[in-house]
């Protein structure tokens, strides 16, 4: 059994738990390699949406300078009504400066309403200017090449933003934007931002941290972005995306332990499946090995009653016996032997009987002591003998039960035969019958070997065999006390074993009282 047990163990090892521990070694690395993935994916995404703010409002710049390159170009005769139109009309830039050189003192203000120029405005900006002059020449470099581009340029002397670009290289025209940064944001940008935004995610803009406008009706301080990029063309302006309570790692971190439990359940589930199944095989294998013990066990308790009533029969048939005396205690013994045999077969016939759900009890009122005493009428000669005694103690006025006779003479059969075969020497074998309030009950007690606490509980198992110490020696068909507990949980009884190894064992059969 153990060789078969041991190949199992290796099978279960080679075809169910090495797949699972490389699949789980694979699946933990997929879920890192994906956390990985999926976050680069959502950050991605997020830059995407931050991408398009940003080219709306390079798109929006590009609108303005179309306009106004068009006005400075193309209408010499409106010229100044034209600039106070666009600005009007634009809200968000709140001063046009035309320049015809990076240094020249001769500029051009242009507002919604007309406003004088003063010497200290031309003085500063020129000095802007100057301070910029890479970055202007840079512009007429994008120029030369087809493109305008606009610029911030940094304003050393105030925080005013400013736009630049240039109108013409051939003219040496450029233009500088006062962008009322606030009204742009306010009116252009967050009409794009809304648009874009959803409830799984807000969009804020931040100058130096601080928030100056968002989406989504809940305010964010600037280390909660989950994502954020400078505004282009916005010096010090941010756009930030956040979401309601998560950032992208808790996002992950949440779908890879989601990730990691179903793992670890699907482990558990095949581990427990493995478990389950080595279990149900381990008993089948168990139960095939005491199939095959009962097949040798049963041979060799049949093969011995044969044995001796075919010499003691051979012994008569050929005249060999010199006394009478002899013949008849030859005839006993083919008797006793046969008897024995007929007991052996009818128990089989009963476990398969009972196994199958066809066995038929029979029940009548009967005395349990009438039914003792004929029992002990035919193992008076195995429980009188020079090796045992046996002391019977009977309950008198012992009320009638409802019993099936032969089932109830079969189990105290068994009991009394283990009796004999498990006691070594001096056995001496107590019979008992007694009632309670409950119950009417027998007993069969000995000073054999007794049964170990452990297997106590395995006795009543069919084809269980003790397999260790004189029990193992003691040859049986391992049904007999499976017999017994089948027959007594027919007569809604039970049986009750106490025993203690090298002290003997008590068997007690209980049958309940017949009511009235």
């Amino acid at each position: 059994m153990f060789s078969s047990l041991k190949k199992f163990i290796l099978i279960i090892v080679l075809i169910l738990l090495l797949p699972l521990i490389i699949y789980t070694y694979i699946q933990l690395n997929n879920i890192s390699e994906d956390e990985k993935f999926l976050e680069k994916i959502y950050a991605e995404q997020l830059n995407t949406i931050i991408f398009s703010v940003n080219q709306y409002t390079e798109d929006s710049f590009q609108s303005w300078i179309k306009n106004i390159n068009n006005i400075v170009l193309n209408d010499s005769l409106y010229f100044e009504d034209k600039m106070s139109e666009f600005c009007k009309a634009n809200p968000s830039i709140s001063l046009i400066i035309i320049s015809d050189s990076l240094n020249s003192a001769n500029m051009e203000f242009y507002a919604s309403n007309k406003i004088k120029k003063s010497q200290n405005a031309v003085i500063k900006m020129q000095k802007i200017l100057n301070d910029n002059a890479e970055t202007l020449n840079s512009l007429k470099d994008f120029k030369n090449l087809g493109y305008t581009k606009v610029q911030p340029l940094k304003n050393t002397l105030d925080n005013t933003p400013l736009l630049s670009f240039i109108i013409s290289n051939n003219k040496n025209i450029s233009a500088t934007l006062v962008l009322n940064t606030k009204r742009f944001i306010n009116d252009i940008l967050m009409k794009k931002i809304n648009s874009i935004s959803t409830k799984d995610f807000m969009i804020s803009i931040f100058h130096d941290k601080s928030l100056v406008s968002y989406t989504g009706g809940t305010n964010v301080s600037f280390d909660k972005l989950i994502e954020y990029k400078e505004l282009w063309n916005l010096p010090n302006y941010y756009l930030g995306i956040s979401t309601p309570g998560s950032t992208i790692k808790d996002l992950v971190e949440e779908r890879t332990f989601t990730n990691l439990i179903i793992l670890i359940f699907l482990n558990v589930l095949i581990l427990l499946g493995v478990f389950f199944l080595f279990v149900t095989i381990r008993k089948e294998i168990k139960l095939s090995q005491l199939k095959s013990d009962f097949v040798s066990n049963v041979s060799h308790e049949i093969r011995t009653p044969l044995s001796l009533i075919g010499m003691f029969a051979e012994t008569l048939e050929l005249n060999r016996v010199d006394s009478e005396e002899q013949k008849i205690e030859y005839y006993k013994i083919i008797r006793k032997e046969t008897e024995r045999l007929t007991r052996i077969v009818n128990s089989i016939l009963n476990f398969s009987k009972m196994e199958s759900n066809n066995k038929k009890y029979n029940f009548k009122n009967e005395n349990l002591n009438l039914i003792l005493d004929e029992v002990l009428n035919t193992y008076q000669h195995e429980l009188n003998g020079t090796k045992n005694k046996c002391k019977v103690n009977k309950f008198e006025n012992l009320p009638e039960i409802s019993i099936d006779k032969e089932s109830v003479m079969e189990a105290i059969f068994n009991l009394i035969d283990n009796a004999i075969k498990y006691c070594e020497n001096n056995c001496v074998i107590e019979i008992s019958t007694g009632m309670n309030n409950d119950a009417i009950y027998l007993e069969i007690s000995d000073n054999g070997i007794g049964i170990s606490k452990e297997n106590q509980k395995k006795i009543f198992d069919k084809f269980f065999r003790v397999t260790t110490g004189n029990v193992h020696n003691t040859k049986g068909s391992g049904l007999g006390l499976t017999l017994v507990k089948n027959i007594m949980e027919a007569h809604n009884g039970n049986v009750i074993v106490e025993s203690k190894l090298g002290a003997g064992s008590k068997f007690k059969l209980i049958f309940p009282k017949i009511n009235g």
